[in-house]
């Protein structure tokens, strides 16, 4: 499973499957997360977790802050100890 950055669309999607995405926005040195989605037939399969992590990669090498308006990244940051 790869993971492709879309900046033009501020989204990281899952490779041939553009409707499991996470999306965010940028303001000055904050990138928040909006939503993550995984279409319902690929649910269960750790999709969400996959596209996080090169999310967060991805803010944090670009020293961006990392924020959340999502359930699921809020989740995923306290469950692996990500933080700013």
């Amino acid at each position: 499973m790869n993971i492709i950055h879309q900046p033009s669309r501020h989204r990281f999607e899952l490779e041939h499957f553009p409707s499991c995405y996470i999306e965010y926005t940028l303001e000055e040195d904050v990138l928040t997360v909006e939503h993550t989605i995984v279409e319902e037939s690929m649910r269960g399969q750790g999709i969400a977790g996959k596209l996080a992590i090169p999310t967060y990669q991805w803010a944090k090498a670009h020293h961006y802050k990392v924020a959340s308006h999502c359930s699921y990244m809020d989740i995923w940051m306290k469950r692996h100890n990500y933080k700013d």
